[in-house]
């Protein structure tokens, strides 16, 4: 075994593993890497930036993905009342972030959910 390769593969993954049923915590960071081809290092929100048939390919290709970005994997079961960021909205002179949770998001068409999931970015 190439025990070097394999402590750079630990150490750049930054997914943590839940005991006793080793899911991936859901915790997920946009800076968080994983090792891609010929051990290069890709993180989260370059994975999530993807076209959803690559992000998938991926996924399921590369465990290491699975590990640090569980979240863009689809790995993670969402809390129907967690909030999280849409919009910035405008209220007299300051600019205040808009969020809305998963439940508002259930109600919307597959197109509009689409566009909502592929934003990374928070206030």
């Amino acid at each position: 075994y190439n025990f070097s390769m394999m402590e750079s593969m630990t150490c750049s993954i930054k997914g943590r593993l839940q005991a006793p049923n080793l899911l991936p915590m859901c915790g997920e960071k946009p800076s968080n890497t994983f090792l891609f081809k010929r051990g290069t290092e890709k993180n989260c929100r370059w994975l999530r930036n993807r076209e959803k048939a690559q992000k998938e390919s991926i996924c399921e290709r590369f465990h290491s993905a699975n590990l640090a970005c569980p979240s863009t994997c689809c790995l993670c079961e969402e809390d129907p009342k967690e909030e999280f960021f849409v919009d910035y909205a405008r209220v007299g002179r300051s600019w205040v972030s808009e969020t809305e949770n998963c439940s508002w998001l259930s109600e919307k068409e597959p197109h509009e959910r689409e566009e909502y999931c592929k934003k990374s970015f928070a206030p």
